[in-house]
């Protein structure tokens, strides 16, 4: 089975338009952003690792912040 594309939207006005951007996910697993963050992007990635990525230049660069380490 092929993978979903997940392309970045963005929006300047409160969601009433949006545009897609050329960023990039830091991984393909990557799919869930945390909302109660403050400041910056926090995504939540699935798979073997679960690792966790922040933008603080919303999603322009990404830096890995945390590996689950499997027990």
């Amino acid at each position: 089975s092929a993978l979903k594309k997940v392309k970045k939207i963005k929006t300047k006005d409160g969601g009433k338009t949006w545009t897609v951007t050329q960023l990039a996910l830091p991984n393909e697993y990557c799919t869930s952003l945390i909302s109660k963050v403050k400041d910056s992007m926090l995504l939540s990635c699935n798979g073997v690792s679960s690792d966790f990525y922040e933008s603080i230049d919303n999603g322009e660069t990404w830096q890995h912040v945390k590996e689950q380490e499997n027990f």
